[in-house]
Parts: structure tokens; C-alpha cells; sequence
């Protein structure tokens, strides 16, 4: 997944890693594994607890080596139970590694379970960080377990987003890539960083882009606004297109209504003297030109303005007719409406 320190500056990431070291002075953590979280937990809780004068050590299992004998070497401490609780080992940290998914498995949960058990009742000693630990091991006897799966949030992926993207996009693209990160893109940090810095060409045509990556699926659904988002290269694989148009939907909806209102509201006052009420307008609730909405502003004003503007209004309100609908925009049409309004 993501690479980069920076992500564990996230709100959320940074909670986690909080929760990581509150469960490391109480003696005992598992990260489970999960695809989708991002690399660097190790080093960044390395870096945190030795900022406190910890000292941290980092050990990967062998299927010939007992659990105490693995956690002990690299303390120089006795590879037993009661020597691995000495309150010598106070701000003492081992990080054990288990994506090797040892064959030991069975014997490691029953070490845990009785060092869990046995470093409760004290106030101080040694903790163990478990990552990686294989999924089947949440099946088994009751440990502490600190899942990633439903961790970040919009704010999350908005902050990462805004990070990635460059300093000169000018509106609506600008909002239009932060929307799509979040909705589009949602908790997979490396596609919103990708979407926040692709051009325009892929905002206004985002499953093309989808259909570019090269970054695998992760399977699996995860809380984010709402329960079961799955990422969205998993819904492209499972040809799901509609579930991905309704995510672009939402993102355009953000970006572009606002900016649609600013455009219709600017032509309003550039041909206010060509607009006029009829009595389908007032039907709908009309008094006024700027109640015009940008459909009937295109019939009214067609043959009467310049045949760029014409173009424009023209283009606008196919877009604005696409999301009132609940539909995403015609790249083309997007394209059309943004180099017309520069």
C-alpha cells in the first residue's frame, strides 16, 4: 500500500498510532493484516517511542525458535515467561514482524495468551507489538487486537488530497479532484494522491483513469460515511459501473454546482435584456431573469448570442441537466463547459 511517513500525520493514522502505544504501555497489541493500511507503522512507532527514551527492538519469528526465545534474544534477557515480565524491561518495546505467517502459529497464540494474562497484573514491564498477524489468528483465543480496516475519514483523504495536488489548478478542477479522492477514490490513500495529481483530461474522465492503474484491488468493504465502500478498482474488476458513476456523480455534483450557479448567474447579468418570463417559467415559480435556470436560458438565448457563448450555455446545461438527474456529467461536455467559461 502507501508509502510515506507523512500518512501517519493524518488525523485518523495518528489516532491509531496513539492507540498502538497505549496498548504497547499496557503490554500487549496485534495489528491484524490488512492491505489497504498503509507501510511504515514499525518505523513510525519506532520513531515515536524513542523519542520517549523507549527502547525498541524489532524480531521476526522462526519456525525452530519458541516465542520467549524470539522475543528475548534481542533484549539479552531469559527466554521464559517470568524472565520476559521483569520490571527490568520497563520501556522496553519488541516489534514482532508475522508476515511470514509462521508455522508456529498455534504456539505463538498460547505464548500471548499467557503473557496478555500475566502482564495485566502489573503495572510496568515489557510490550510486544504484533503486525501482520494473520487474519485466522482473530478466531482464536481473546488477545488485543487494533484493526486499521475502518479507521480514515473524508477529512483523511481530504487532507491527503490537498497535500498531492498542485498549488495552480484552477477552479472547478481543483474541487473536482478533491471530490473525486473522497468519493470516488475513498479510503485507498494511494488513489486519492494519484487522482489529486492527474491531469485534467483524467479528472473529467475518471474511469478511464480507473482503467489505467495498475495498483491491485483490495477486497473487502470498509466504513467510510457509510458502511461496506469497497474499493473502487474491486468494483471495476466485478464490472460495477453504475456503483462507480454514482461515486463520480457525487464528486461533480460538489464540484461543479456551485461553480454551474456562478456561470449562470454571470450570463443573467451579461443578457438579462434577451431573457424574459413566459408563462412556463412563471408556472414554475419564476418572477425574475435570474430565476432562469440554464436549460431555458440556452432555448432563449440560442440564435441571439456569439457562437462561442451560445456554445457555452449550450454545454452548461447539458452538464447541469446530467447531475439534477443524479447522473454524471459527459466528460466532453465538462470539457467543453470549462474552456468555454475561460
Amino acid at each position: 500500500m502507501t508509502s510515506s511517513s507523512a500518512i501517519w500525520r493524518l488525523p485518523s493514522a495518528a489516532a491509531f498510532v496513539d492507540d498502538v502505544e497505549l496498548g504497547l504501555e499496557r503490554g500487549l497489541i496485534l495489528v491484524p493484516n490488512d492491505a489497504a493500511m498503509p507501510l511504515e507503522l514499525e518505523a513510525t512507532i519506532r520513531r515515536r517511542l524513542e523519542r520517549r527514551s523507549w527502547i525498541v527492538e524489532g524480531a521476526r519469528p522462526l519456525p525452530t525458535d519458541p516465542p520467549a526465545r524470539t522475543i528475548a534474544e534481542p533484549l539479552g534477557a531469559a527466554p521464559t515467561l517470568e524472565g520476559l515480565l521483569s520490571g527490568a524491561l520497563t520501556d522496553n518495546v519488541v516489534i514482532i514482524d508475522l508476515s511470514d505467517d509462521p508455522l508456529v502459529r498455534d504456539e505463538w497464540k498460547i505464548f500471548l495468551q499467557r503473557f496478555h494474562q500475566a502482564r495485566a497484573k502489573r503495572a510496568s514491564g515489557l510490550g510486544l507489538l504484533l503486525t501482520r498477524v494473520p487474519n485466522a489468528w482473530l478466531a482464536g483465543p481473546e488477545l488485543p487486537v487494533l484493526p486499521w480496516n475502518d479507521r480514515l475519514r473524508r477529512l483523511d483523504i481530504t487532507i491527503w488530497a490537498d497535500i498531492h495536488a498542485p498549488a495552480d489548478r484552477p477552479e472547478p478542477l481543483a474541487t473536482l479532484a478533491s471530490a473525486l479522492a473522497v468519493e470516488l477514490c475513498a479510503w485507498r490513500l494511494d488513489l486519492a494522491a494519484a487522482i489529486a495529481q492527474a491531469p485534467k483530461e483524467d479528472l473529467l474522465n475518471p474511469i478511464g483513469w480507473l482503467r489505467r492503474r495498475d495498483e491491485a484491488a483490495v477486497p473487502g468493504g470498509r466504513k467510510f460515511g457509510r458502511p461496506d465502500v469497497e474499493c473502487p478498482l474491486q468494483l471495476l474488476s466485478g464490472g460495477r459501473i453504475s456503483e462507480l458513476g454514482v461515486r463520480i456523480w457525487r464528486a461533480q455534483l460538489s464540484a461543479f454546482f456551485p461553480w454551474l450557479e456562478e456561470q449562470r448567474l454571470g450570463l443573467v447579468r451579461k443578457y438579462r435584456s434577451k431573457l424574459h418570463i413566459d408563462e412556463h417559467l412563471r408556472n414554475l415559480g419564476a418572477e425574475d431573469a435570474e430565476d432562469i435556470e440554464l436549460g431555458p436560458m440556452a432555448f432563449q438565448l440560442r440564435g441571439r448570442i456569439p457562437g462561442r457563448e451560445a456554445r457555452l450555455v449550450q454545454a452548461l446545461a447539458r452538464v447541469r441537466n446530467e447531475l439534477a438527474h443524479g447522473r454524471p456529467a459527459v466528460s466532453q461536455d465538462l470539457s467543453d463547459a470549462i474552456s468555454l467559461a475561460d
